[in-house]
């Protein structure tokens, strides 16, 4: 983390989730960035599913599904 920190140019807020690094939008809640990636998330593993079409694709889909679900129902309960 700290080689990760120190490429940094701007000081601003960053968030660490699921593994990213993603600089904030000044104002925007943490939630909705959480949002914003788990729903990228999904729809790259729904994208996997829909290549591959097997039980292993399919299962790691939902699980990104519920994951951006909960960060949506985190972000409309702010």
């Amino acid at each position: 983390m700290k080689r990760v920190l120190q490429g940094l140019h701007d000081l601003g807020e960053y968030a660490f989730i699921a593994g990213r690094v993603t600089q904030t939008d000044p104002g925007a809640p943490l939630e909705l960035l959480a949002w914003r990636i788990a729903a990228d998330e999904a729809r790259a593993a729904y994208a996997e599913w829909c290549a591959r079409r097997d039980r292993d694709s399919y299962a790691v889909y939902r699980a990104h599904a519920d994951r951006a679900d909960a960060a949506q129902a985190s972000l409309a309960a702010r």
